[in-house]
This record gives C-alpha cells, structure tokens and sequence, in this order.
C-alpha cells in the first residue's frame, strides 16, 4: 500500500506560500528569502538541512478554493493526509474552512495557524465541530512545520492501514462464518439422509420379520396335521417342532424389538407386586430350565411395587430366562435376583453362558423412557 504525503496549504499570503513549498519541499524560491527568515523567528530556512520528504503539496490562497481542491480530491480518490490552515484569510476564516473541509473528508488532519489570539482553541474546536485539530503560532521555526509534517502524514497513513486490516479482518470472519453455516448445513443434510437410512432399514427388518412369521404359522399347522407319528417319522417331526418353536421365539423377540425401538409400542402402566410377577413367569419356564438340565436359584423375596405393563414385563423377563437357557451348559445355574435402593429396581437374570446382546439391547429399548428398570451389560449377566 502506498504511502499518502499530499499536504494542502491554505493561506492567502503568497510568501507564506512559498515559504511552506521551501521548507517541505526543500526548493529555492527567488524573492522569499527574506520574508521567510522574518516570519519564521529570524532563521534562514535556507541555511539548514534539508529532508527531501517527498510530499506532495498543493497551496491554495483562500478557504473556498480549498474545499473545492478537498471535494475533488476525494471524488478522484486520492484524499490529502492533512493541511495547514491560516487562521486569518480574506473571506472564509481558517476555523470555518476547516468545518467545511472535516464535513467533507473526516480523516484529513488539520493544523490552524494563527498570528494573534482571535479565537481561543476551544472556540476553534466548537466550530469545526472537532477537538481532534491541531495548533500552531507564528511566528514558529521551520523544523515545527516539518514535524507537523511528518507526524500528521503518518497518523493518517497507520488510521487507513488499521482501517484496511480490519476491514480484510471483518471479511475473514465473514468467510469463515459462511463456510461454517454451509459445514453445519451439509452435517445436518448427512445426518437427516442417515436418519433417513436408519428409519429405512428398521421399516425393512420389522417387514421381514412379520414375513418371517408367515410361513412359521404354515410350518407349525402342518405340524399339527401329522397324527400319530412312529418311528423315523416321529424324531423328524421332533426336530422340525423343536426348530420351529425355536424360531417362532427369535422372530416374536424380534418384532418385539422393533416395536418398542421403533416407537409403535404404547404400555398402559400398573403398580404390580414384583415379586409376583417374577414367580409366575418362572413357573411357566421351569419346565424348560429342568430339561436343560439346569440348577435355577431365585432370590426374589421383595415387597416392591413397580409402574409397568404387566404383560410386556413378563415378556421380556420370560426373553431373558429363555436366553439364558438356551445358552448354558447342561450343570449350569441360572440366578435370578433383585435389587433395591429404595429409588429404583433392578431385575437380574445372571447365567454362565455365553449370553445374549440382542436382548440386552431390547431391554434397553424397552425401558430406556421410564427409567424404572435398569438393565445391566456386565460380563454375562442381563438385567430386565
């Protein structure tokens, strides 16, 4: 970025004019000499170093030239970085000049010169409707009005850099954020497209378990047609009877899942006995459990009342035992126990099998809105 070093010099005396040009820009004016030497404190300007500063100056005589000269400047886009204003002019005065100029171009900095004591600096600042102006006496050495120079030229230059840098700052952010917003809106589409999937592929298996279920119906009334069997005959139909009972209960379990997961299930709660409950489903599963050859230890002695649908608890308790059967070794012990805390229940059915995470799982389903029952996944033990 370029650097701005145009300065305007409003006085309406042309050796003071030429006298800003000497000293600014370091040039010999013929005929200045003396004028300038009297005007600032008796030195020579000549006779000291020069800086060539490389400004670019413009001075006008009058305070209406000089708004013309800062109206077009900013239309051209190449405002001045500040001027030296005389107090004291011919028409508009330097404090009203420099009202008009601010209105105009805000940042421009202003220095008021002034001879005599007129208007105070706060009369001046009341009107230029600034206090942000400079000010400076005749009559002033040369090295002021460079100091002037270079200070205001750099404020100026360090304001428009600061501007640039958080105006690039300010559109970074506006990037990230819209980059953001488009992130978060392409994670929203990705996960309602996987909400989507998901709910597709549960509608899918919940079909083809009930059509599972269809031919399961054929198979067992087929079975039930066979009267009478002997021999070769009979061991067949045991196994296809066993096989068929065994599925008929994967695929009841099954649906079973996917109405309480899917949300279809609606259970009308009931304060009941628990421990009633926990008998009556172990007496109509002791049979299987004996058969199993199987050592069944209950510590179910409670006095607790549980909200609950009766039938779906007792469902899922008979699930968990027919795991656990169907999974140990004959020898083995089944435990079914209850804990209390006074806040909440908890129903364990502990085996020495291998266990069933499916059915976990559906417990989980099935209570994970009433937080009464908790179900357990520690080693291989299943909690309803």
């Amino acid at each position: 970025m370029s650097r701005n070093r145009r300065i305007l010099v409003v006085d309406d005396d042309p050796g003071v004019r030429d006298s800003y040009q000497e000293i600014l820009r370091g040039s010999t004016v013929s005929g200045v000499a003396e004028r300038a030497a009297a005007l600032f404190n008796g030195q020579e300007s000549g006779g000291e170093s020069q800086e060539n500063c490389a400004y670019e100056l413009l001075l006008v005589e009058g305070g209406v030239d000089a708004i013309r000269v800062v109206r077009e400047a900013m239309r051209q886009g190449i405002p001045y970085a500040m001027a030296f204003v005389d107090m004291m002019m011919v028409g508009i005065d330097g404090a009203e000049t420099a009202r008009r100029m601010r209105a105009i171009d805000p940042n421009m900095r202003i220095v008021i010169v002034t001879a005599y004591s007129e208007r105070t600096p706060d009369d001046i600042a009341r009107i230029v409707g600034s206090d942000d102006i400079f000010y400076l006496r005749k009559p002033f050495d040369p090295q002021e009005i460079r100091q002037f120079a270079k200070a205001l030229t750099g404020q100026w230059n360090l304001a428009r850099e600061r501007d640039t840098a958080t105006a690039q700052l300010e559109g970074l952010n506006d990037e990230l954020e819209d980059r953001v917003e488009q992130r978060s809106a392409e994670l929203r589409q990705a996960y309602e497209k996987l909400n989507r999937l998901d709910q597709d592929k549960m509608k899918f298996l919940h079909y083809l378990s009930h059509e599972l279920n269809t031919p399961l119906n054929w198979i067992g009334s087929g079975v039930s047609l066979i009267e009478s069997p002997t021999g070769k005959e009979a061991e067949l139909l045991e196994c296809v009877s066993m096989g068929f009972d065994r599925l008929s209960n994967l695929v009841r379990t099954v649906i079973s899942y996917f109405d309480v997961a899917g949300g279809t299930l609606r259970p009308t709660l009931e304060c009941v006995p628990l421990e009633g409950m926990i008998s009556e489903v172990l007496a109509t599963k002791k049979t299987a459990i004996d058969d199993a050859r199987l050592d069944l230890i209950c510590d179910a002695r409670t006095e607790e009342h549980i909200d609950v649908e009766p039938e779906y608890f007792k469902e899922l308790l008979g699930i968990l035992l027919d795991n656990a059967t169907a999974f140990s070794e004959p020898g083995g012990r089944i435990a079914v126990t209850v804990q209390s805390d006074g806040r909440k229940v908890i129903v364990i059915v502990a085996d020495e099998g291998r266990g069933s995470q499916f059915v976990l799982e559906m417990a989980r389903a099935y209570y994970s809105s009433e937080q009464r029952l908790h179900p357990r996944d520690e080693g291989e033990e299943a909690t309803a």
